[in-house]
């Protein structure tokens, strides 16, 4: 199976879009995982499970996204800038 081959200018995941989206939602939840980890109980179990299926649910569906899409069987190549 040959893999479609993208050529970007970048040299990081720039070029997915998805992963930038993916990765702002992770960062919300910092504060919970500050509060798992730190012990610090602010708010109510019910309420931490619901963030994290809410963020379960929208990882999942980004992720299903990139395999409908194509990209987990894509190769990135970063090219040179042309002058």
């Amino acid at each position: 199976m040959n893999n479609q081959v993208n050529k970007t200018r970048h040299d990081g995941w720039e070029c997915v879009h998805q992963f930038a989206q993916m990765a702002r939602v992770i960062e919300k939840s910092e504060k919970t995982r500050y509060e798992i980890f730190k012990c610090v109980r602010t708010r109510s179990t019910e309420d931490i499970i619901l963030e994290m299926e809410v963020l379960a649910g929208y990882l999942l569906e980004k992720c299903e996204e990139l395999r409908r899409d194509g990209i987990d069987k894509a190769d990135f190549v970063t090219i040179e800038e042309m002058d």
